[in-house]
């Protein structure tokens, strides 16, 4: 008589029938979970390790952000990872915080494409709420 290897003697159950006897029916496996651990966020406008005005690790992570830098340091633009914290922070350096953001701002304004768009990427309403009076 050949020997059964472990997945024939399993059978269709999927438990070993030796395991199949001692269970119940209505008896439930354990509960398996998986446990998330998040990421610390950095403080808002900290970059490398110092605190701004401006949030400027949200300006980096923004595509046009991004362009804009590009277009100031011409770093390789599939790399951006890489240099944005360093340019953004020399740029800081060599003038001011207020400085880099009102020329990323002017040149933000100047492309004409996020009309609809503050800097930071969020929607400005161009609708004025409408008043409902009250009667």
């Amino acid at each position: 008589m050949s020997e059964k290897s472990p997945a024939q003697s399993i059978g269709a159950t999927g438990i070993d029938p030796e395991r199949r006897e001692g269970l119940k029916m209505t008896e439930k496996p354990p509960t398996q979970s998986i446990g998330v651990s998040s990421i610390e966020a950095g403080k808002m406008g900290e970059i490398g390790g110092a605190s701004f005005v401006h949030n400027w690790r949200r300006l980096s992570e923004a595509p046009k952000f991004q362009t804009y830098a590009y277009e100031q340091c011409k770093q390789p633009y599939d790399q951006v990872e890489q240099w944005i914290e360093p340019f953004i922070i020399n740029a800081i350096q060599a003038g001011s915080e207020q400085a880099l953001f009102d020329s990323y701002v002017q040149w933000h304004d100047k492309q004409g494409y996020w009309k609809n768009e503050d800097p930071y990427g969020n929607i400005i309403d161009s609708k004025p709420p409408i008043e409902v009076e009250h009667v």
